[in-house]
Parts: C-alpha cells; sequence; structure tokens
C-alpha cells in the first residue's frame, strides 16, 4: 500500500486513530512485529497508560521499537517535562533490545509522534525528536514531504532519522530566508550597514508574528471571549486580502505594527483594514515602537511579501524554544538567533558565531552548578549535580529547608552575558533556572500551583542581563526572551520593557551605575 502526500496531510490533520495508526506501521513501516493485543507498560504514572505495540527491523539491521501513550491530563503539545521521563520505559529487557523507539503521545486532539534515539547506554542521553499532529488548519508540509521521501527511500535506521532531523530543516529554512532578505535589500537598490539593518528588523518582525499567530491570538473575532479561536494564518490571509497592493508596507503593516501591536486600544480592536471586527494584542516592550531605521520611506512591490508568507507558511513555527534532547521538528525561536549570527556583516571580526545548542546547554547547566555549590552547604553539592545534569531530585533536597535554600540562591542570582549576541547563552540560564525551581516546587511548601509564566517573567525580570555592542544583537535577544514568555501565558500581556536589561553598548568601556548597588544586594542576600 503506497501513501500518497494527500493521504499522509490527512492523517497528521485528524485527531489519532489507533487502527489507522495501526494500518500505517504494517503499510508504511513495514513493521515486523506487531503484537495483536497491544502489551500495557506496567511502570507509567497513574494518569497515563503506555502500550507496548510491536518493533521494526530495518533494512540496515537496526531494532526499533513502538510504543504509544494515552495522556490523560494537560496538552502534549506543552507537556515535554512528563513525557521525558517516559522515554526511560523504553529500556526493558521484556521486549528485547531497542536501538530507537517510535512513540506516539495522545492527549486526544493533539498527538506527538517522536524518534527517540540513543537510548543504549548510560553515557549518552536519550534524545527525542517530535512532530505534533492533530491541527486541522495546519498543511504539515514538512512531515508530509519527509515522510513522502522515506516511503521511497525504504525504512532503514538512516532514512527515518533524517525524516525527524532537526538540523537539515533549519539549513533549509536559513537558506530560503538569506534569499528573500537579499531580494528586499536589492529593491533597495543601495547597500549600506542603515538599509541592511532595516530589512532585518522588517523581516525579524514579520518572523516573530508568525510565532505569534501559532499561539492563535491575531485575528481572534471581536465577540469571542478570551483569545481562543485565532486564524493561525492571519498574516498570510491579511496580505492575499490586498492583492496587488504595491504599497502594502506603508497602508497595512506598518498600521498593525505602530498603530496597534504597540497601542492599547478598547477591547483590545483592530482597524478595519486589519480586518472585520477582530481583535490582535497590545504588546507593548518595545518591539514595534517606531525608531529612525522606520522612518524611511519604502515600500516593496507586493509580490515581495506574498512570495515570502507562502515561504513562512512551508514550516511549522514551535514557540518552545528546543532542546538538545528534546527537539519538536519545526523553526523555533533560536531560529531568529542563527538568522542573525549569519547575517551579520564582519561576524568574524566582531566575535559573532553561532553556538551549537549542546555546548550552550553545557555552559549554562555548568555555571549554574558552580554558582549554587559556591553557596550552599557541601553536602548538598551531588544532588545539586543531579538536580541540573539529570533533573532528578534526591531525597536530601526534598527536605524542605534545603529546597528552600537552593531555590532562594535560585530566586536571587543575578547573571550577565557581556556580549549577549543573540541571546543563547543567557537563554540557556533561563532554561536551567526554570526547570530546578520548577523541580523544586513542590517540596518547598508552597499551598498554590507551580506557574510557569509567572516564573518565567521572574527569572527574565530579576535575574538575567546582557549587554552587546550590535544593536540587532540585542534586538534578537529581546524577541527571545519575550517569546519564551509568550509560550506559556493563556492570554496575551503586555510584553516587560527590557531596555534596562538587555542593553546597546560596550561592555568594555562603559558601566551601568545600577549594576553596581546590585551586585552588593545579591552577595549580602546569599549570604545570609
Amino acid at each position: 500500500m503506497t501513501y500518497s502526500k494527500d493521504n499522509l496531510r490527512q492523517i497528521f490533520q485528524q485527531p489519532f486513530n489507533q487502527e489507522g495508526w495501526q494500518n500505517m506501521l504494517q503499510h508504511y513501516f513495514h513493521a515486523t512485529e506487531l503484537k495483536a493485543e497491544r502489551e500495557q507498560i506496567d511502570d507509567t504514572p497513574d494518569d497515563e497508560k503506555g502500550y507496548y505495540l510491536g518493533a521494526i527491523d530495518t533494512t540496515d539491521n537496526y531494532r526499533i521499537g513502538l510504543f504509544y501513550y494515552q495522556i490523560q491530563h494537560g496538552n502534549v503539545a506543552r507537556k515535554r517535562v512528563g513525557l521525558r521521563n517516559l522515554v526511560k520505559s523504553f529500556i526493558n529487557p521484556n521486549w528485547g533490545e531497542f536501538d530507537a523507539a517510535l512513540v506516539v503521545f495522545d492527549s486526544g486532539s493533539v498527538w506527538r509522534l517522536s524518534f527517540v534515539c540513543d537510548i543504549k547506554g548510560e553515557n549518552t542521553a536519550a534524545k527525542r525528536f517530535t512532530y505534533v499532529f492533530g491541527e486541522s488548519d495546519n498543511y504539515y508540509n514538512t512531515p508530509v514531504g519527509r515522510f513522502d521521501v522515506l516511503q521511497r527511500n525504504g525504512i532503514s535506521f538512516e532514512n527515518i532519522k533524517d525524516a525527524f532531523s532537526v538540523e537539515r530543516l533549519n539549513k533549509d529554512f536559513f537558506n530560503g530566508y538569506k534569499d528573500r532578505y537579499v531580494k528586499f535589500l536589492n529593491h533597495i537598490n543601495d547597500d549600506t550597514k542603515e538599509n541592511r539593518d532595516y530589512v532585518k528588523k522588517l523581516l525579524g518582525r514579520l518572523v516573530f508574528l508568525q510565532f505569534l499567530q501559532k499561539k492563535g491570538w491575531m485575528g481572534v473575532p471581536a465577540n469571542q471571549q478570551g483569545w481562543n479561536g485565532g486564524d493561525k494564518l492571519y498574516l498570510n490571509h491579511l496580505i492575499e486580502r490586498y492583492e496587488g497592493n504595491d504599497c502594502l508596507l506603508s497602508d497595512v503593516l506598518e498600521p498593525l505594527f505602530f498603530k496597534t501591536l504597540n497601542e492599547p486600544r478598547d477591547n483590545d480592536l483592530a482597524d478595519s483594514r486589519l480586518g472585520e471586527n477582530i481583535k490582535i494584542p497590545y504588546l507593548n516592550g518595545g518591539l514595534f515602537d517606531k525608531d529612525e531605521l522606520d522612518k524611511k520611506d519604502i515600500d516593496f512591490p507586493y509580490d515581495y511579501f506574498k512570495e515570502l508568507m507562502d515561504f513562512f507558511a512551508m514550516y511549522n513555527f514551535t514557540i518552545d524554544e528546543n532542546d538538545p534532547e528534546d527537539s519538536e521538528i519545526g523553526i523555533d525561536p533560536e531560529m531568529l538567533g542563527h538568522i542573525f549570527e549569519n547575517l551579520l556583516e564582519d561576524n568574524k571580526d566582531k566575535g559573532a558565531f553561532y553556538t551549537p545548542k549542546e555546548i550552550v546547554q553545557y555552559m549554562s547547566k555548568e555555571s549554574v552548578a558552580q554558582y549554587l555549590k559556591s553557596n550552599t552547604p557541601d553536602e548538598l553539592h551531588t544532588a545539586i549535580d543531579s538536580l541540573i545534569k539529570q533533573r532528578v531530585v534526591e531525597p536530601v533536597l526534598q527536605n524542605k529547608e534545603n529546597a528552600r535554600l537552593v531555590n532562594k540562591a535560585l530566586a536571587i542570582v543575578k547573571v550577565c552575558d557581556p556580549a549577549i549576541g543573540s541571546g543563547a547563552f543567557p537563554m540557556g540560564v533561563l532554561n536551567v533556572l526554570f526547570d530546578c525551581r520548577h523541580l523544586l516546587y513542590g517540596f518547598i511548601g508552597k499551598n498554590e500551583d507551580f506557574s510557569y509564566a509567572k516564573v518565567k517573567r521572574d527569572i527574565i525580570q530579576n535575574n538575567i542581563y546582557g549587554v552587546d555592542i550590535e544593536k540587532g544583537a540585542v534586538d534578537i535577544a529581546r524577541l527571545r526572551f519575550w517569546l519564551a514568555l509568550v509560550v506559556d501565558e493563556n492570554e496575551p500581556q503586555p510584553l516587560p520593557n527590557l531596555d534596562y536589561k538587555i542593553m546597546c553598548g560596550d561592555s568594555l568601556l562603559y558601566r551601568f551605575a545600577k549594576l553596581r548597588s546590585e551586585e552588593r544586594r545579591v552577595g549580602k542576600e546569599c549570604r545570609s
């Protein structure tokens, strides 16, 4: 049986179907072993049910286990930490030795298809590469294309791994983005740094809005309670509405940037030129402030924007920044940094290089670990390493006093990157601080539920600082921190102003007077 692209898209757009998946395992993946009755996995949490479905022996002699998890609570599109813990179930001698696993995590309407590899051996952390399916209005161009190629090339381990490759996706996206950046720049017909910065900022705002509309907050019907029901292809549809308008930037997009996203309005109602009776959130935060660059009198042909939106529509934008051990197959906010670092002129002379996520993660974990060890008793140091590096809370840190001591140290740490670039290191630190506080939360004696958005906002506002000589770097770093907040908010909130948190300047020559008093205060709090 051959699956056409339309067949694949239809499967991906629908809620998970057990019978259809069994057929796909048999006829598409050519599973060599399929259980007549799925075998329940015993060592799973009470609110989740796991099943072993069988195995695939690939053409290049790898053995891949097939699993299905029914998630009772929470949305699998966001429930990543809990799913990570379930990976441990894949190494079970009762089912034989697997080189990898193909796993469905199903919460009803949305489901995750994950390829888990590096599950053998204790020295290598298992890595999960994931597609999130189940949205009827998503074209799923990347997985449809990848799975079509996989079908034609054959079900080998390497071919499956390539179908789930994030690196290849990012490379393809960047090359396409750069082509369109050059096209916009060439239209101005004056290749100056000011014009390059202008085009970068324009395209950067449009990329940011791809993430925002993915959240469903653009074009929400005005009579809709809350912020559900937005158009996840709002920009595409807005631009199609003005077909042929070569003044699209000045007539439509600039009012969207400067008079809508950057200004509070009654009930968040948008101007009719942006859509009939719709809401668009007020973001503030400086992202859509009109600056000197925006005063240029420039417009671009309509076809440039239409082509750009069609290009963006080929990709899945995922707001949550990927972890080296847990990656959703899509364009995540780190791509903003990748774009910046690769488009920066004379980047080698300025010391701007792309740093792989694995290196950033290592640096971030080591930095936080050494800080905590410097501010806690020796008997907690082994447990601190487990907390940060294995995400495990050992019994000594389950003690309320010890948990509170470490949590307090996490809450008052000040991290300043003197050459922030596109924000890779402080974003890594943000994720480490957040993970640690999340893991410790159940042991510090708080009664209220852990608030993802509140804790992230607290970390960004109180723990993270950065400086860079390149204004474009500062803009990108702020974008990534704003998106880190947006991903966990249920409703749009005005973004915090990061002007005095992530600043443009030369950290070798300038000093911000406020930092010295902050340093003294932090030292006193840690010692107390």
